[in-house]
């Protein structure tokens, strides 16, 4: 179904590929989107640039309209439906700042020098001969 879409996308693009073209497509873009990049910007365009013209003989200009059209056309519905869940729901900002903190924080070790937390709220040694 994602090959499809793309397939249908790049069409839409004016880039003529067949469907299986676009299904050989998928891996090169899924680099693209596991590369770090600041705010997740880049990889995916770069990289869907690069295989179409690398791979398939696109226009430079035409690839790098497409990449920009494509990666449009699958976040902006989502962002935009997604803060008109959030205000229909009531959620505050806040809430969402703190569901942040708290995933960010998940995993990260204590303070040097502070006491580990085995449960129970007392360290190992307290309370044994």
């Amino acid at each position: 179904m994602i090959a499809l879409g793309l397939w249908i996308g790049l069409r839409a693009c004016g880039i003529a590929l067949s469907p299986a073209a676009a299904a050989v497509l998928l891996p090169v873009l899924v680099f693209g989107i596991a590369l770090p990049t600041p705010g997740g910007a880049g990889g995916y365009h770069a990289m869907m640039t690069f295989g179409l013209t690398k791979l398939f003989g696109v226009d430079w200009s035409a690839a790098v309209g497409a990449s920009i059209l494509m990666h449009l056309t699958v976040v902006l519905p989502v962002c935009v439906l997604g803060t008109l869940l959030l205000i229909v729901d009531r959620i505050p900002v806040r809430d969402l700042i703190g569901a942040a903190r708290q995933v960010r924080d998940l995993g990260a070790a204590p303070p040097r020098g502070a006491p580990a937390d085995f449960g129970g709220g007392r360290a190992p040694s307290e309370g044994r001969p």
